[in-house]
């Protein structure tokens, strides 16, 4: 059942009348399986106060339809569980903005799908702290805000479809397991992040991430592109990004068909993670490492397949300050059970210094890996004292 609230009402009356006032009219007073409509108007819909959409109700945008933040709001709209968003533009313009569209704690089978945040007043686009359940975000743009999708906490069955994340400058998708609370059965597919723009102070554009206890289970990021502004993440006037896609303390981990370019630092990093498979990625022209796997603060990262990918013209080494080890196609630092077989590491640029780098790593396996151009094909070293590009 559809309930259409007209909203003919001039740009230039008051806030939320008549339109705004019959949308919450018809959200507080529908059903679960219904849905309201948001009908396009000149000028857009100025809120004042987010608008809730109550549980198992739907709130759908005609095309052209537009909100906008007057004055601050934490939050434009509020999804509660089984509530389902489609075909809205939310805008900041200036006002600020803790999130555009908020998901309420614990929620269940929340659905976004074809909308839009955009502003750069916006700390958030999207926002869902504290374990949801099934939310899937689908097809949206993240323009402007500072992170673009923000997931902290934990959550399962997250699936994130085709999400345009641009002019970001904290984190374009973010997941951050919390106190004792976890993720699994993550999905992030088809998702494209570029744009960063100067100011933010994290630059992670894809980054997912447990802690020791708490680990990621089930997580598989494909078909992503990362697309990073060609500067070291150490520049002091203008940083670039850090690791273009992370993933840290997980479980069971598909990161595939991926490309990464541009980064101020590393394009795949996979640390204090088992049974990981980094597969078929393009990675290319970042400022250190193309793929690292394990990490220089302990040696938890195990069971790890990196195969058929392609690398080239990594350790583009901007600010001048990396060492040749770390300026390598694949490195593997303090991990077990690797097996690193039929990538391609390429090195047009005279940048990727070492094809494959193994840093206290003797139990890493090497098969049919093709390497051109690199000053050193293999390096195998002990553990580097003070080696910061890890």
């Amino acid at each position: 059942m559809t309930v259409v609230a007209a909203c003919s009402t001039p740009p230039e009356e008051t806030p939320d009348r008549p339109g705004l006032k019959q949308i919450r009219d018809q959200l507080r007073g529908a059903r679960p399986g219904e849905t309201v409509r948001l009908e396009s108007r000149e000028g857009g819909h100025r809120l004042n106060r987010p608008l809730q959409v109550p549980t198992g109700v739907t709130l759908a945008g005609d095309e052209g339809a537009l909100l906008y933040a007057a004055g601050r709001l934490k939050s434009a709209v509020i999804l509660e569980s089984g509530a389902h968003l489609s075909g809205l533009r939310i805008e900041s313009r200036g006002a600020p903005l803790i999130s555009g569209i908020q998901v309420v704690r614990e929620a269940r089978n929340v659905q976004i799908e074809n909308c839009e945040v955009v502003g750069t007043s916006a700390a958030l686009g999207i926002m869902a702290h504290g374990m949801p359940r099934d939310l899937v975000v689908k097809q949206c743009l993240l323009d402007g805000p500072a992170t673009g999708v923000s997931l902290v906490g934990g959550g399962s069955g997250v699936r994130l479809e085709g999400v345009e994340v641009a002019n970001w400058s904290q984190r374009g998708i973010y997941l951050q397991q919390k106190r004792n609370q976890r993720f699994s059965q993550v999905s992030v597919a088809d998702c494209r992040i570029s744009d960063l723009r100067a100011g933010g102070s994290s630059r992670y554009p894809l980054v997912v991430t447990g802690t020791r206890g708490y680990v990621t289970k089930s997580l598989n990021i494909t078909r992503c592109e990362v697309t990073g502004p060609g500067r070291s993440y150490r520049d002091e006037k203008e940083p670039g990004t850090a690791d273009q896609i992370a993933v840290r303390f997980a479980q069971d981990v598909e990161v595939a068909d991926n490309t990464s370019v541009g980064g101020g630092d590393v394009g795949i990093t996979v640390a204090h993670s088992r049974k990981v498979r980094v597969v078929r990625n393009e990675v290319r022209e970042n400022d250190t490492a193309g793929i690292y796997v394990g990490s220089r603060f302990d040696s938890t990262a195990a069971d790890i397949l990196v195969e058929e990918n392609v690398l080239v013209d990594n350790g583009q080494n901007r600010m001048g300050d990396r060492k040749d080890h770390g300026r390598v196609g694949i490195r593997v630092t303090s991990a077990k059970a690797v097996r690193v077989r039929r990538n391609k590491v390429v090195n047009t640029q005279g940048t990727q210094i070492s094809g494959v780098t193994l840093e206290n790593s003797p139990t890493t396996t090497l098969d049919d890996n093709t390497i051109e151009g690199a000053q050193n094909q293999i390096v195998r070293i002990k553990e580097v004292a003070g080696d910061a590009d890890g």
